[in-house]
């Protein structure tokens, strides 16, 4: 993933910006925006340092449930915030957070190859560990942060006529037998009290402060359900 490949991926996105605000919604709809880079460099993994390099996050929070990528500071301090370092499997499969949707689940890559994963809201959180279980499961979605971003580019596409299909499978409808990024199951909190054994207890994840209120992606679903059966 180069400079040069992510400038093409931020004018793509520019100009699908640019046709979704000339849409008509029956809702006020809230600023889509790519944020411009930052001087002050962050330690950030090797995945993600091209992507930062041109812009400092986007926020799409109209885009189906919402979707964000992180500022770069927020990011680089992803740990220290209790976001989760790894993926409770074996082996564990080390991650950094940076970014997610309105619904409060995360993106994280991976730190040994780049690929990115969906971890789901309802998933538990202990000592560091996104933990799995029969109903909650970590989804890759992408090989890389480039080829996540290319699908993220097919979101706001579909709110402007082009390539419906494509996004949903992208983002918001996972193939059989995959769990769904927008109705994975939610579950009571609790506290982690286990060092040796983290994902014997867990606790849930508090809102984000770049997600989306739920209210308003109720409404936003509602709209894009009533529009689907136009």
């Amino acid at each position: 993933m180069t400079t040069a490949d992510m400038v093409n991926w931020r004018d793509e996105l520019t100009g699908l910006l640019r046709e979704l605000r000339a849409q008509e919604f029956d809702y006020p709809i809230g600023a889509q925006e790519i944020r411009s880079a930052q001087s002050k460099k962050r330690t950030l993994p090797a995945a993600l340092t091209p992507l930062y390099e041109i812009t400092d996050g986007v926020s799409l929070p109209d885009v189906h449930v919402g979707y964000f990528i992180d500022p770069a500071a927020p990011v680089s301090t992803a740990a220290k915030r209790g976001e989760p370092t790894r993926i409770a499997r074996n082996p564990d499969v080390a991650v950094h957070v940076f970014g997610s949707d309105g619904g409060g689940g995360r993106f994280a890559s991976d730190v040994a190859d780049g690929a990115v994963y969906y971890l789901p809201f309802s998933g538990a959180v202990a000592n560091g560990a996104f933990c799995e279980d029969s109903t909650v499961k970590a989804r890759r979605l992408a090989s890389s942060p480039r080829e996540f971003l290319g699908l993220l580019n097919h979101a706001p596409a579909t709110h402007t006529g082009r390539g419906r299909a494509s996004a949903r499978a992208a983002l918001g409808t996972p193939r059989a037998g995959q769990p769904s990024i927008e109705s994975a199951p939610t579950r009571p909190a609790h506290h982690s009290t286990s060092s040796a054994r983290p994902c014997t207890s867990w606790t849930t994840r508090a809102a984000s402060p770049w997600s989306r209120p739920k209210a308003r992606i109720v409404r936003i679903r509602s709209v894009e359900r009533e529009a689907a059966r136009c």
